[in-house]
């Protein structure tokens, strides 16, 4: 573990958090991820109120937090969780130059320090680190209903699921644009700033996988892997999202992930985990900070 300030990686990285919820638990969160070439960005979902995040990061003093002024309404499983992040990638990369962009989520925890996920970054520049699957895998096999039907789910109006319906009898399968290949699986991830880029940067791909997406099902789990997959640096596409998540259970959410935990956490060679839950088990936290602290 990294204790000595000469072993200082001056990798830069940029977090951004994607939150809902729980503001005491995403101020840990914030103060877990503090580094000296760290800076942390929160959008808040446009449907919570934004001052009790505000506080939460006033009662830690992160010096290094930015709140990302233009939010969006995010509906779940909805194409908005996507606008949501390019808005605010879009917008981290224009005021700042990092190496790499980590997203997370306001129920993810380090279960490494942020000195040696900073040194694993410093060894890796080039990389970047995503989970896919392709087709013919057993992930990819049954999910691909998520993009191969049209879904309103950004729509609240009564009636949505009969038009849902309508609308797929008419239609009929769809197909990818230009015949792209279309992978994916968990939607965090952390990026090298170039292969960000080219993502934000390509206004036509960006176009034809919005038009695509957008009435499909979790399209966050689909869109940056899609595009970097079919980009030229799908070499430089480790798949590993580097997240530790327990999907044992076979529900539409991850195990929430508890002191009986503690022991697959720290065996494992992940630096994040998903997902937990204060109010359920704090200690799990209390544990995880003196174990790496």
């Amino acid at each position: 573990m990294i204790t000595n300030r000469e072993t200082l990686s001056n990798t830069r990285v940029a977090h951004l958090l994607l939150v809902h919820k729980s503001p005491r638990q995403v101020g840990r969160l914030v103060k877990r991820l503090q580094h000296p070439f760290a800076s942390i960005y929160i959008h808040v979902d446009a449907k919570i109120p934004i001052e009790p995040f505000r506080n939460a990061m006033l009662e830690i003093g992160a010096p290094n937090v930015e709140f990302i002024v233009n939010r969006y309404r995010i509906n779940w499983s909805a194409f908005s969780m996507v606008e949501a992040t390019i808005a605010s990638l879009k917008y981290i990369t224009a005021v700042e130059k990092y190496d790499f962009l980590n997203l997370l989520s306001g129920e993810d925890y380090p279960i490494k320090s942020s000195f040696e996920f900073h040194s694993f970054l410093n060894n890796h520049r080039g990389q970047s680190f995503m989970e896919f699957q392709k087709s013919g895998d057993l992930w990819w096999e049954e999910a691909q209903i998520r993009f191969k039907r049209f879904y309103l789910n950004d729509f609240t109006w009564k009636g949505r699921y009969f038009v849902e319906k309508v609308v797929n009898k008419l239609a009929g399968p769809r197909r990818p644009p230009k015949d792209l290949a279309i992978v994916g699986k968990s939607q965090w991830f952390t990026l090298a700033v170039p292969h960000l880029l080219y993502v934000l940067e390509n206004e036509k791909e960006l176009y034809y996988l919005r038009r695509f997406f957008k009435y499909s099902w979790a399209p966050d789990e689909f869109f940056f892997q899609t595009m970097l997959y079919n980009s030229p640096y799908r070499e430089n596409i480790i798949n590993d999202n580097l997240r530790y998540i327990n999907w044992n259970g076979g529900k539409s959410s991850p195990k929430i992930l508890t002191t009986e935990d503690l022991t697959v956490l720290k065996a494992s060679r992940k630096f994040f985990a998903r997902k937990f839950n204060a109010d359920i088990d704090y200690a799990v936290l209390d544990h995880l900070d003196e174990w790496n602290l």
